[in-house]
């Protein structure tokens, strides 16, 4: 009788066999270089939607939130590329009009803990709760990105969105309070402008025009300083205090 060596073809057989019925591996996590150049892909891939309306643009958005959310799952043991991922897919879904995907994409970036993404993670969520009807949870989501690099654009926006949150749920004295301390925290003139138009108006609705007064008066001081210096800047300036709603 042949020996099973003798018989190639069974011994090779037995090896496909073993095979089959192997147990299968999990696939490996991907490596942040191979990450990253995906993630690089896909913006770029994006940037050809510049001018796509419609149903295009909305399937193209929703494919690339998908594409990030498997990265950011695949790199679940690298805390940057999760969050970055995450980040991704959120603006995707936001810009697709998915809202409560948009919310729970940045959900995930804060989840990570990333530093980096967290104050915009923050901002962005809170805007989503905020367009769901949310509104307490998307209020204390904006008063924390407002103490977040506190002299930053988005920290003023998320300022004036806390007082704006604050109008919205009826505590227009809270939302005077908050407005005035978006005013007092505004860094530049036409942040304090802004925050200083915002709070003459409910001041006007809730019949202190005086108070309006003092508000309007406080944005032409405060930007005193930057109209006498001239330029272009100045002439901005000067054009935002002509233009407030309230005058």
């Amino acid at each position: 009788m042949k020996s099973f060596r003798s018989r190639p073809w069974i011994a090779a057989f037995a090896v496909i066999l073993f095979t089959a019925v192997a147990p299968a591996q999990d696939a490996p996590a991907a490596k942040p270089a191979d990450a990253k150049t995906r993630i690089k892909a896909i913006t770029t891939r994006l940037e050809g939607l510049v001018g796509v309306r419609g149903a295009e643009r909305t399937a193209t958005l929703e494919l690339a939130a998908r594409e990030f959310e498997a990265i950011a799952a695949e790199a679940s043991s690298d805390k940057a590329l999760v969050a970055q991922a995450n980040w991704e897919a959120g603006e995707c879904w936001r810009r697709a009009e998915r809202i409560e995907s948009a919310s729970a994409a940045y959900g995930k970036v804060l989840e990570s803990g990333d530093a980096r993404f967290r104050q915009r993670a923050l901002f962005q969520r809170a805007s989503m709760l905020r367009r769901g009807k949310q509104l307490e949870e998307a209020q204390t989501l904006y008063a924390e990105a407002g103490t977040i690099d506190p002299e930053s654009v988005r920290a003023h926006d998320a300022r004036l969105w806390v007082a704006r949150v604050l109008e919205m749920r009826g505590e227009n004295d809270a939302a005077i309070e908050s407005y005035r301390k978006a005013v007092a925290s505004a860094v530049g003139a036409r942040r304090i402008i802004e925050a200083s138009d915002a709070l003459a108006k409910i001041l006007v609705r809730r019949g202190d025009l005086d108070g309006a007064r003092a508000a309007i008066a406080h944005a032409e001081q405060a930007s005193a300083g930057e109209i006498e210096e001239g330029g272009e800047d100045a002439e901005r300036i000067q054009k935002a205090l002509e233009e407030m709603s309230v005058r």
